[in-house]
């Protein structure tokens, strides 16, 4: 999964897999929220990161 992994996406993989039986849709949604939030609370760390090293490759404010 990356930034650009919609929601349907997702749920359509993780339901193709038979262990995922048990889970309702809210589960899903849930664990999907969850994931996209670390990995874009994660991007903006790195983004931040090499802003502060000097480096100039992303306006971070324009995610905020």
């Amino acid at each position: 999964m990356d930034l650009s992994t919609t929601f349907e996406d997702f749920a359509s993989t993780v339901t193709t897999d038979k262990r995922s039986q048990a889970l309702d849709a809210g589960n899903i949604k849930l664990t999907y929220r969850t994931v996209s939030g670390y990995l874009l609370g994660y991007h903006l760390f790195t983004l931040q990161s090499m802003s502060c090293q000097g480096h100039s490759y992303f306006d971070i404010s324009s995610l905020v």
